[in-house]
């Protein structure tokens, strides 16, 4: 009996000295994802945040276009009614930067999507001009509206980012909030 009294008391021993252990790998891996967190960068300010989303607003924004959707765009853009210099420029911009990526997507299947960025720009315009658009008849409707839904994803993107840049100015300028 007293044999097994003595190796009960060393499983508990042992017991006692890995539960210590335990606990110091918990603690080692707490204290690592507080190293971890803390050498990132500084927190930004309000208006360092401003900044760098206006940064990305101003930028690309992935859509997902086929050859074919490209040169429709471009085509609608050639169709479209302007009004003054601002949408002239608008137009002339578009078209450039769709006859870019028409000539990139052309050596690649013409039915298949590709991830393709495009410029804020580029896509608030082509959803201006195609709000804008008057056409005629059933089939004309449905490539116009599958046209428009392929560029809703990266438009509900800018629009987030707007949002956020409205909500940091607002919190910057209390009083300009009340108006």
């Amino acid at each position: 009996m007293q044999m097994s009294s003595k190796s009960n008391e060393t499983n508990e021993a042992q017991a006692v000295e890995e539960s210590p252990q335990v606990e110091e790998t918990v603690d080692t891996k707490e204290t690592t994802k507080k190293e971890k967190k803390s050498p990132k960068a500084k927190e930004l300010t309000p208006e360092e945040k401003v900044m760098e989303l206006s940064k990305q607003r101003m930028g690309k924004f992935e859509v997902a276009l086929s050859a074919a959707d490209a040169k429709y765009m471009r085509n609608l853009l050639d169709r479209s009614e302007w009004k003054g210099p601002q949408q002239a420029y608008l137009l002339i911009i578009s078209k450039l930067e769709m006859s870019q990526l028409c000539e990139e997507l052309k050596d690649k299947d013409q039915a298949t999507s590709h991830p393709t960025p495009m410029s804020s720009a580029t896509i608030e315009s082509l959803s201006f001009f195609m709000n804008n658009y008057t056409g005629k008849g059933d089939n004309a409707a449905h490539k116009l509206f599958a046209s428009s839904m392929l560029l809703r994803p990266a438009i509900g993107e800018i629009n987030k980012i707007d949002r956020e840049i409205e909500e940091l100015r607002a919190s910057m300028n209390p009083s300009d909030a009340s108006e």
